[in-house]
This record gives structure tokens, C-alpha cells and sequence, in this order.
């Protein structure tokens, strides 16, 4: 399958009606999107501006567009209209376009916004799209679905505040709702989010903490879009928090060899930083990063190489029915491939830190 390719959903588990899709201009909204269209799903997304180049090429993949912000209720109904499943993906990501106040209020307010429109408007059930980082910098692990909550950003601890104000309104005269927390995305059209780790090992500039052993959790972005789409559709979906993803986990190092094994190079780090005292000043550093809001990039590339990431979602694949088609070392290939097919010489780009 090439990098821009999608497979079509099986006839079992297609969602009957048309699809609303927030967050439709993200990673995960597009390929989403391009998935549902290629299985003949009748879709809509919502978008801020109708006219962006982002929204104008959803559109010209058959979509339809409805301009609205999870802030308007009012645009969030009419958006919802005639629609029998919304799928849930928007969240503000960069504080630094948005700033922080603006960012915790879509992120906080956002998805009970969308479940009470979508009540108004009679849909079916709605999938809310959450991250499996509110639990932060695991102390154990694999965590499941009653792991405690640390969220250890700005960004994850308004991903939590939003989880938990939905679940406040969710009401038995709405419809059915899911909380998908997923884990990290790799593969293509989220390859762009590891270029500096692609680069970086192609470069021979990598960074370790001690033997890079903690445990490092990603899933393909097509085996996420399948999941999602079970989640609108399985019956026993209904009405669960899920910690959605592969039940595969590496670690690590065990990341950058997969990428260095799809870039054909032998994976060797430039700098290991001794394990004691790097772990436990990451963790201090992002959980004061976390409560001021100063988070300086070089936290999240310690987040990312001294903390664990390792989750039980034994849950979601046998409520869901669906395991993981691409293993770890088949994704961090579909990514490099992605990062190649872009353009622009592989390895030439890297500065820092990979994370």
C-alpha cells in the first residue's frame, strides 16, 4: 500500500448515515476523512474556514463543509443536523498560536459542546477523541483504563479537563458516547511529527537516556482511523472510556532501530545522558512545565526519551474486534517511506534532541 493510499472499511462496521468529523484539517481527520469517502460513507466536516486551502482540498475529496467552532453551540447543531454519528477529533494543540487561555477553553469545553449539539440534533453516538497521555509519565506499566491521571502538560492536562466535563453532561436521552484515548500516531500523514527523529537517526545524531529501555507505545495512523471507526459502530463500544492503539509496545531504542532498520543505516546514538539524575529532572521539569505553562521544547524531547509509555488496551481491541494490521517496525517504515515520498534530502534537517 503507497503512503497517501487508504483501504476501504468492511461492510460489517461502516457507519450508517453521514459522518460528521471536527478537528477534519488535523493528521487524524484527514486520513479519517479519505478513508470514509473511499468506503462510500456520506461525510461532513467541521472547519473554521470554509475557504482555507486545508478545508478547500477536503472538499475537493468529496466532502462536505460546514464552517462552526466548538465554542458555538449554535454551529455546532447546525453542523450536526442530518448527521447519525460525529466523530470528535478537534482540540487546540498549539498554545502558541491560539495562546494557553484559548487553548484550555476548546480543550476543557469543546467535547461536552459537542455531545449536547449532537443530543439536540438527534444524533446516535458520539466518539470523542482523547489522548492516552493524560497519564503522563507512567510510574508503572502497561496502565489500563483505571491507571491514575497525571497529565504532565499544558496541553495533556486540558485534554483531561475536557474528558472529564463531557462525561459530566453525557445524559441517557442523548446519544451514545465513547472516549477513545489513543496513543501516539506514526505512519503517513502523521509522519511529520517524527521527522526530527527520522532525520536525526539518519544523521547519526540521536540522543539516549541510559540504555533507552523505557517502553515507547505508537500505533499506524490507518490502524487508529479503523479503531475510530469501530468505535462509532460496535455496540459494546457504547458508554466506555478505552485506551485505543496497538497492543504492541517497544522501547525506546527500540523506535529509533525500527527507523534506522527502514533507512537501511545501523543505529549507533551520538550522546547517552547517564539515566540518574536525567529521569527524575524530567520529570520534575515537565511537572512544573505542566502547573506554569513554561515548557520550553527541550521538556517535551525529555518527556518523550526519559519517560514510559506503555498502555493495556486489551479492552478497546476486544470490544472493537480489531487488532493492529501494521506492526511497530511496519509503521516506523510506512513513516520513513512518508518522510522520503515529501521531498527533501532525509537526515539534513535534524537540530536537537530527537523526539
Amino acid at each position: 500500500m503507497s503512503p497517501a493510499s487508504v483501504e476501504a472499511i468492511e461492510e460489517g462496521v461502516r457507519p450508517r448515515g453521514r459522518v460528521l468529523v471536527t478537528g477534519a484539517t488535523g493528521v487524524i481527520g484527514r486520513r479519517l476523512l479519505a478513508t470514509l469517502v473511499a468506503s462510500g460513507v456520506a461525510t461532513r466536516a467541521l472547519v473554521r474556514d470554509a475557504g482555507a486551502a486545508s478545508a478547500e482540498a477536503l472538499r475537493a475529496m468529496g466532502v462536505e463543509l460546514v464552517a462552526g467552532e466548538l465554542l458555538d453551540e449554535a454551529s455546532l447543531e447546525a453542523a450536526c443536523g442530518g448527521c447519525g454519528v460525529v466523530i470528535d477529533l478537534a482540540a487546540a494543540t498549539n498554545r502558541g498560536a491560539v495562546g494557553r487561555g484559548a487553548m484550555w477553553r476548546v480543550n476543557e469545553h469543546g467535547p461536552a459542546n459537542v455531545w449536547r449539539a449532537a443530543r439536540a440534533a438527534g444524533v446516535e453516538r458520539v466518539v470523542h477523541v482523547s489522548t492516552t497521555g493524560v497519564y503522563g509519565m507512567l510510574r508503572r506499566w502497561p496502565v489500563d483504563e483505571g491507571g491514575e491521571l497525571r497529565p504532565d502538560s499544558v496541553y495533556r492536562r486540558s485534554k483531561l479537563a475536557g474528558d472529564v466535563r463531557l462525561l459530566a453532561a453525557v445524559a441517557d436521552d442523548g446519544p451514545a458516547w465513547v472516549v477513545a484515548r489513543i496513543t501516539s500516531v506514526v505512519g503517513p500523514g502523521a509522519h511529520g511529527n517524527w521527522k526530527t527523529m527520522v532525520d536525526a537517526v539518519a544523521g547519526g545524531r540521536c540522543t539516549l537516556v541510559g540504555a533507552g529501555e523505557r517502553p515507547a507505545h505508537v500505533t499506524d495512523i490507518d490502524d487508529i482511523v479503523a479503531m475510530l471507526v469501530r468505535c462509532a459502530t460496535a455496540a459494546g463500544a457504547a458508554g466506555r472510556v478505552m485506551l485505543v492503539g496497538t497492543r504492541e509496545t517497544t522501547t525506546i531504542r527500540g523506535l529509533h532501530e525500527a527507523v534506522a532498520a527502514a533507512l537501511g543505516v545501523e543505529f549507533s546514538p551520538a550522546r547517552v545522558l547517564p539515566a540518574w539524575p536525567t529521569r527524575p529532572l524530567g520529570l520534575w521539569a515537565t511537572r512544573v512545565g505542566a502547573w506554569t505553562g513554561v515548557e520550553p521544547r527541550v521538556l517535551h524531547a525529555m518527556s518523550f526519551l526519559a519517560g514510559a509509555r506503555a498502555y493495556d488496551t486489551s479492552l478497546a481491541a476486544e470490544t472493537l474486534g480489531y487488532e493492529a494490521r501494521y506492526t511497530i517496525a511496519q509503521a516506523m517504515r510506512r513513516t520513513v517511506e512518508a518522510c522520503r515520498a515529501e521531498g527533501g534530502e532525509v537526515g539534513g534537517q535534524a537540530r536537537g534532541v530527537a523526539a
